[in-house]
Parts: C-alpha cells; sequence; structure tokens
C-alpha cells in the first residue's frame, strides 16, 4: 500500500505546476503511458536510515526513453534528504526477470526542484530487483487529493520483487522490500476541480 501511495505522490508532484496553472473542472494532462516504475525501499542497519530510491523509465517521442532516479532518506535526526535527475543511458537495465540501476549521482544532472537538504559525498547507488511473481490488472482506479484527481486507465504488471540494495552512498541496506511496475496501454488523466 506505501508503494502504490509513494508512486502516485511522485506522479501528482511531477505535475503541480501544470495544476497550479488549471481552472475549474480542467483537465490538466493526459498521459500516454508505457512507462516502468522500480521501487525500492530499505533501512541501514547500523544507522537506522530509512531509504528509497524511485526510477523511471518513460519512452519519449524524441530518442527513445528516459530514465529518471528519484532518492529519499530520512536520517535518525529526522531530516529528509532527496533528490533526483534523469540517468545517463545505460545506468537503468529492465526485463521481464530482473531490473537493476548502477550510478553515481555525481555523474547526473541533478534537478534542483527535486533536491531537498545536502548531496550525498558518496554518490553511488546499486540496486537490483529479482523478480519473483506477476500480478496483472487491467480497469481503471482513481487517486485524489482534495481538487486533484488521477485517473489510471489500462493494463499494468505489478512484479514484486527480491530486493538487494548492496550500496545506497556507501551503505549496505537490510529489509528492503519492491516491486516492479509496468504499464501498457494505458492513459493517466490528472484534473482539477
Amino acid at each position: 500500500m506505501i508503494r502504490k501511495v509513494l508512486s502516485g505522490l511522485v506522479l501528482v508532484g511531477a505535475v503541480l505546476v501544470s495544476l497550479s496553472q488549471a481552472q475549474a473542472a480542467t483537465e490538466v494532462m493526459r498521459l500516454p503511458a508505457s512507462n516502468t516504475f522500480a521501487n525500492a525501499f530499505g533501512t541501514d542497519p547500523v544507522t537506522g536510515i530509512s531509504s528509497a530510491v524511485f526510477v523511471t523509465r518513460h519512452k519519449t517521442d524524441r530518442g527513445g526513453p528516459v530514465d529518471t532516479l528519484v532518492y529519499s532518506t530520512v536520517l535518525p535526526d529526522g531530516t529528509f534528504v532527496s533528490g533526483g535527475g534523469d540517468l545517463p543511458r545505460g545506468a537503468f537495465h529492465v526485463d521481464g526477470h530482473m531490473a537493476s540501476v548502477d550510478v553515481d549521482i555525481h555523474d547526473m544532472l541533478l534537478d534542483p526542484n527535486l533536491q531537498s537538504g545536502p548531496v550525498p559525498e558518496n554518490g553511488q547507488i546499486h540496486v537490483v530487483w529479482d523478480k519473483t511473481g506477476v500480478e496483472r490488472t487491467s480497469g481503471s482506479s482513481q487517486f485524489n487529493s482534495g481538487s486533484i484527481h488521477v485517473i489510471f486507465e489500462g493494463t499494468s504488471n505489478t512484479a514484486q520483487s527480491d530486493v538487494d540494495i548492496s550500496n545506497l552512498f556507501g551503505s549496505n541496506l537490510t529489509s528492503e522490500f519492491g516491486d516492479v511496475r509496468t504499464l501498457n496501454s494505458a492513459i493517466i488523466v490528472i484534473m482539477k476541480d
């Protein structure tokens, strides 16, 4: 449940600028969706830091897919640190059996709009998702937050995965969990009352 909420929040955050320009009962955005989302969560057993990594592959008309990574961490003192940007080509791999990301965030163009708190000195991220089972869902669902409504229509394949976060900013995390979700022949409609 937390994964679905976080994925929805990441999507909603990406379109807040469009929403601020919308008038009453307006369709803000209609997106064709053949995207892949890989989400991983874990905890550093030494420091108690909880962290998350979100990777999105979206298809573009120009030059093939674009892969984007967002990370978030809550430090033991409660400080929230996050950031992200587009991945270098080849840093994210996904197929029918597994997915992986291997990147140093210092090799990425970090988006200042996503950055909160300091950029970690050790920028290495290495995560592997080993898909263990797939659940296929067709139809529509809706995510509502106040006057904002996000409607998902189409087919989604969610692969629960064994996750290994062997390196996140120099730490090997434990208690990992996550999934890889693919939207096929889907449309995402974002509306504002």
